[in-house]
């Protein structure tokens, strides 16, 4: 199992695993997951240094994949944070390593953009 820097290729894949974190919140939006705006968000994501995506491949298929941004805080702007956005490991891998190399990745990704803290969520 390998984790990588997501791709604008990894798009499907990615947005199939954002659909799947959002219906899977214990507090349901009111909104729906718009796959549209979420390729065109992806995409544009793909350009800033501040936001980033990965996925977990296991055997070429990818089966989990999160993503987090970076941003100083309101109240202390020397002081930046970093927040999970979204991480979906398929059912099946959930016993595995895929959520925890999601994490390190995430987590050495937010302490080389400067952040202190790297806040995460959890959907079950």
């Amino acid at each position: 199992m390998k984790v990588r820097r997501a791709a604008l290729e990894d798009v499907d894949d990615v947005a199939g695993h954002a659909c799947a974190f959002v219906i899977g919140m214990r507090k349901p939006l009111a909104l729906a997951f718009d796959a549209t705006g979420f390729e065109m968000f992806y995409a544009e994501a793909m350009e800033h240094d501040h936001i980033a995506f990965w996925v977990a491949e296991q055997y070429g298929e990818v089966i989990g994949s999160c993503a987090a941004v970076c941003f100083p805080m309101f109240f202390a702007p020397k002081f930046w944070t970093s927040q999970e956005i979204m991480l979906w490991v398929n059912a099946g891998y959930r016993d595995g390593r895929a959520s925890g190399l999601l994490l390190d990745a995430m987590s050495d990704w937010s302490v080389g953009n400067g952040c202190g803290q790297l806040v995460a969520s959890c959907t079950d």
